[in-house]
């Protein structure tokens, strides 16, 4: 398969719906399909041809080209869900933040997996995506998926290893450039201009200025300078920049960025699946997650049993009953699967002695 030419997508958010909603402006030739738990996401896309797909397998056998654009820490079940049904020759896309190529390929047992990072002008069809590549990924496939986010936004490929990187500068540059956005805004209110009127403009000015600046081959300090005529107004306002460090500070911004990107994808590193390092574990795991009864109900005071093993195991007093029958079912199910970097962010973690003893498993 050199061609892409029917493209499947699980979970329809921001994100998966607005993938889908550019190829099928973009490319009519396209077959596009959907999946996504709130059927209404999908529903919503059919008037630009985009089929709801019953199940996350039936579009996993359908499609050349599966996207997972779900949580990072909903894939470990969306991947179990499709392992069986994906064809040899289909192409698995992930654009979870911080899940690694080696574990798309692991939980879906495919090799021929894609780890894409978007930025949220995506959304607009201004994206900018980077996209790491499978080995046993061909060459013209590769460049057939390139030119397919081309339409889009900028595509580039991007070894891994550049994640955090990329991450850090252009996953969060809209960030940084909407404060800088919303201070001219607020600059312009207080010189009199209505809130209105004041966006409007400065949102004019961000997108001429990224046009003409991409329009010209000169050194960006060329363009400021253009810009300053001496003694006048643009260079007192240039100064003041200068003299706050501005452009330092936006250094230090996406450095700060990137440190704890980095820190993230170590910690997911460091956090290995528990079916690779615990087998008897494993085995309990999968039984607790069939078996309602091994879990506590709300306020009972009664242990879980997945809790007294693993305080059997580290050799500690037992936890206290947890919050809820959901609650330890997604404990459960996510240290199963393969924690992530963003797991004690769910409410399944809020337990502190439940992450310690799953970091330390």
């Amino acid at each position: 398969m050199n061609a892409i030419h029917s493209i499947g997508c699980i979970g329809c958010g921001n994100m998966g719906a607005a993938l889908l909603e550019g190829f099928a402006k973009k490319d009519k030739a396209l077959s596009l399909y959907g999946y996504n738990r709130s059927p209404a996401k999908v529903e919503r896309l059919a008037p630009l041809g985009i089929i709801q797909s019953a199940s996350p397998d039936e579009l996993a056998r359908t499609a050349d080209l599966v996207i997972v654009a779900v949580k990072p820490y909903q894939v470990p079940e969306v991947l179990s869900k499709i392992r069986e049904a994906l064809r040899k020759d289909t192409l698995l896309l992930s654009v979870a933040a911080g899940i690694p190529k080696a574990t798309l390929a692991r939980e879906s047992g495919t090799a021929r997996v894609i780890r894409c990072m978007p930025n949220t002008p995506a959304t607009v069809g201004k994206g900018i995506f980077a996209l790491a590549f499978a080995q046993e990924i061909p060459s013209a496939i590769q460049t057939a998926i390139l030119d397919l986010f081309s339409l889009l936004g900028l595509a580039l490929p991007l070894p891994e290893s550049k994640f955090a990187a990329f991450s850090s500068l252009i996953g969060a540059g809209p960030a940084y450039v909407v404060t800088m956005m919303q201070g001219m805004v607020q600059a312009g209110i207080t010189l009199g201009f209505t809130e209105k009127d004041s966006r409007r403009m400065v949102t004019a000015l961000f997108e001429g200025t990224a046009v003409w600046a991409q329009a010209k081959e000169d050194h960006l300090m060329a363009l400021r300078d253009a810009v300053s005529s001496p003694a006048g107004l643009t260079i007192e306002g240039v100064n003041v920049l200068e003299r706050k460090a501005f452009a330092g500070t936006t250094v230090d911004a996406v450095l700060a960025a990137n440190a704890r990107a980095l820190a993230m994808e170590k910690s997911w590193h460091t956090l290995r699946p528990i079916k690779n390092l615990w087998p008897s574990a494993w085995s309990t795991l999968q039984t607790a997650t069939r078996e309602s009864s091994y879990c506590c109900r709300p306020r009972c005071g009664t242990l879980c049993r997945i809790s007294a093993f693993f305080c059997q195991k580290q050799q500690r007093t037992r936890l206290p009953a947890c919050t809820g029958h959901n609650h330890v079912l997604q404990f459960v199910k996510l240290i199963a699967m393969g924690p992530t970097p963003r797991m004690w962010e769910y409410p399944a973690f809020r337990h502190k002695r439940l992450l310690y003893l799953a970091i330390n498993l």
